[in-house]
């Protein structure tokens, strides 16, 4: 008669989560990179906007 083969650890160790996890939050991030692209580029346009349209500040004469 052979002996039976021993059975795999209950638990798995937490190092094997860690790729999984960065996959999914790449995916789940990945259609907000449009958005968050245009959105920054808006806020620069508009700064560049507002600087050019605010009157240039003189220094005192103290």
């Amino acid at each position: 008669m052979t002996d039976a083969p021993t059975p795999p650890p209950p638990a798995l160790s937490w190092w094997w989560r860690l790729p999984l996890l960065t996959l999914l939050a790449v995916l789940a991030f990945l259609p907000w990179v449009p958005a968050a692209v245009r959105r920054v580029g808006v806020r620069r346009e508009a700064e560049a906007g507002d600087a050019e349209r605010l009157p240039a500040v003189e220094p005192r004469a103290g």
